[in-house]
């Protein structure tokens, strides 16, 4: 029994089901394996960032698309509404350039050179202030007005871009019509003499002819003050791209007749102006703004108050 035992043929002895299920399904089982885990790995590595889901962009269009977003972010302080307007621009540019040729925009020549190269600047959310400032070039009480409150509080409000500037060189001026060869012309009298009739054409050509009150402010209140036309141009206007431009409109009859349109505008005040400099807030004169602008601009934007304006709080 021993002997037969031990020499019995493997063929007549059956291997137990486990076993043998074991030893079938070695060859399959480690395969099937990595199988899964290989579909694990591209099902990761397909699964999107939260931070990159949508559309996909280019290197270049992604910076580009960025550098928008954050000019119309430093310019709006989280305005979401401009921060869309910037993105739908960007997209109908790229729009443009798909279709045909970028189409070139020519600047006009009598734009200064500063204003050429700055951005459009998009206005902040919150209330409007107008300010309309009629005064005169020599008057005494407007160049003190000028640079003591003026353009102080341009500097430190005009960014916020929620204030509506308007200035009107006239005062007490009177003009007349004339007829020339050319066709219709003015003649004005000043209060301070000619040279301010001629410092105040050359203000209203430079607040028609530049884009922008970031422009004209500053100039308005260089030449403010100045003895002559001449000394007003070598101060304030030497090298400026626009010189030529502005002394032909200040010296002929385009400033004339602009002078004499800021005539009407300030004779639209009516038998109460007897002031110069005149400071109108909101549509009314304020008399207080004359010795402090800056609070009283502040006073009214209030919703919401620029960090500007904390310190009148």
């Amino acid at each position: 029994m021993l002997f037969h035992s031990v020499h019995r043929p493997l063929h007549s002895s059956p291997v137990p089901f486990a076993r043998c299920h074991r030893y079938l399904s070695r060859p399959y089982v480690y395969p099937l394996f990595f199988m899964l885990v290989l579909f694990l790995l591209v099902r990761w590595n397909a699964v999107p960032d939260p931070g990159t889901t949508g559309a996909r962009f280019s290197s270049d269009d992604e910076i580009a698309f960025e550098d928008t977003k954050l000019q119309v972010e430093e310019g709006n302080d989280g305005d979401t509404n401009d921060i869309v307007d910037a993105e739908e621009d960007e997209a109908q540019t790229v729009k443009a350039t798909e279709e045909g040729p970028k189409r070139v925009i020519q600047k006009p020549p009598f734009l200064e050179e500063s204003a050429l190269g700055q951005k459009t600047k998009l206005r902040k959310k919150g209330n409007m202030v107008s300010l309309i400032v009629y005064m005169e070039a020599l008057c005494p009480d407007t160049t003190g007005f000028v640079r003591r409150q003026l353009l102080p509080a341009w500097a430190r409000l005009g960014a916020t871009n929620r204030i509506n500037v308007t200035i009107v060189p006239f005062g007490k001026a009177q003009c007349a019509r004339t007829e020339a060869e050319e066709g219709e012309d003015y003649r004005c009298e000043c209060q301070h003499g000619q040279t301010e009739c001629e410092l105040n054409q050359l203000m209203n050509c430079a607040i028609d002819l530049l884009p922008d009150a970031d422009s004209f402010v500053p100039l308005v209140g260089c030449v403010q003050g100045k003895e002559s036309v001449s000394a007003a141009f070598k101060s304030c206007l030497a090298g400026h791209s626009s010189s030529d431009r502005l002394w032909k409109c200040a010296m002929g009859r385009e400033g004339r007749h602009l002078h004499a349109l800021a005539g009407n505008r300030t004779a639209a005040i009516g038998d109460a102006f007897n002031f110069v400099p005149w400071v109108v807030l909101d549509g009314r004169r304020d008399n207080d703004a004359f010795y402090a602008l800056e609070e009283n601009l502040c006073k009214r934007l209030n919703e919401p108050q620029p960090i500007q304006c904390i310190k009148f709080s």
